[in-house]
């Protein structure tokens, strides 16, 4: 181990030799090898040119932070979730077969994996590991008001909750904003429900919304041609043109699930539907 020599005043080597008359170090060397280490622990991380570290106001009113966690909502799969006649959709892009997907893109599994409560589920963009933090907290407050309630928990509250843990991220110096967008759908006794949440910690509820990598082309596909009468029906090979956008894609490309009013319950979509809504999708 290398050696350190230092110099002190003849004041401060009998300070320290009381401080180790008295047990709280075994020798001057372990005390002054304590101390370096705690100055070098307090010490500012030294951060890249380009980077910031701190969640602050820029003098136009500009929270940098926030805008890298929203960039990365944008280099995630493109989700899209669309309220229809009497229900919700909620989809996402899988990468295609042979294709190596991207960290972004490991969330794979099956729809309960997205499944909150029996009537509420969710789909995000963005980081994964940012995702299993909300889902995790979202499935404890729906199981939380069951047990207290016996009801399930309103969609509202759900999306209201993550919202304010994604913004308590952005208030604080030492943690980042929650780099994951979300989309979640459900019924409940209020009626049908789709709310999109950021890392901002802004909520909305919507008819159609989107997020990922292609979400501004799927926002527009969206907006020509929704209605809100459409059916179930019309509204999957709506979501089929808007995630896929070209009939040279496969259904394995897709995966959605759907709440309806009558059954109140988050059920994955059939990769027969899938391909069928693919092929009227983009007849011509």
């Amino acid at each position: 181990m290398p050696e350190v020599r230092i110099v002190v005043s003849s004041e401060m080597d009998r300070y320290m030799d009381t401080v180790v008359q008295r047990g709280i170090f075994g020798s001057k060397a372990e005390m002054i090898r304590a101390a370096l280490i705690r100055y070098i622990e307090t010490m500012p991380v030294r951060v890249p040119a380009g980077y910031d570290d701190t969640t602050l106001f820029s003098p136009d009113g500009r929270i940098f932070q926030v805008e890298y966690a929203m960039e990365a909502t944008t280099r995630g799969v493109t989700i899209v979730g669309l309220r229809y006649q009497d229900g919700v959709i909620l989809a996402k892009e899988k990468p295609a077969k042979g294709e190596a997907p991207a960290a972004s893109q490991m969330l794979t599994t099956p729809w309960e994996e997205y499944q909150i409560d029996q009537h509420l589920g969710m789909v995000p963009s963005g980081l994964v590991g940012d995702f299993i933090l909300l889902k995790t907290k979202a499935v404890e407050a729906a199981l939380s008001h069951r047990k207290e309630t016996g009801d399930p928990i309103p969609v509202e509250a759900v999306a209201a909750n993550l919202a304010l843990l994604m913004h308590s991220y952005t208030t604080q110096k030492d943690i980042r904003p929650l780099g994951c967008a979300l989309l979640m759908g459900g019924v409940d006794a209020t009626g049908c429900h789709l709310y999109e949440i950021d890392p901002s910690g802004f909520y909305k509820e919507g008819l159609i919304c989107s997020y990922g990598l292609k979400h501004k082309e799927a926002a527009s596909l969206l907006s020509e041609s929704y209605r809100t009468d459409m059916s179930f029906k019309e509204a999957l090979e709506l979501t089929v043109r808007a995630i896929l956008r070209d009939a040279t894609r496969t259904p394995e490309e897709l995966t959605a699930a759907t709440i309806d009013t009558d059954t109140k319950t988050l059920r994955k979509v059939p990769l027969k539907t899938i391909k069928d809504a693919l092929k009227s999708a983009f007849k011509s």
